[in-house]
């Protein structure tokens, strides 16, 4: 669902002749996947509020070890 929207989104604004060169989403595996071997034109770069949560949880489950 989440690729299909991307997918859907940035073909509208190609359409639209808006040219995209930075994108900035989550690390959903897929999306990464596409945006590597699909679009590589469009640099990939990952929300920070999303890379914080992901380190908040590592080193909550190392602390409880």
């Amino acid at each position: 669902m989440e690729l299909e929207g991307l997918k859907r989104a940035l073909s509208n604004l190609f359409n639209n002749g808006i040219d995209v060169s930075d994108l900035v989403t989550d690390r959903h595996v897929q999306v990464r996947k596409f945006l590597r071997e699909e679009m590589g034109r469009v640099r990939h770069w990952f929300d920070a509020w999303h890379m914080a949560k992901g380190i908040k949880k590592k080193l909550i489950a190392l602390g409880k070890k």
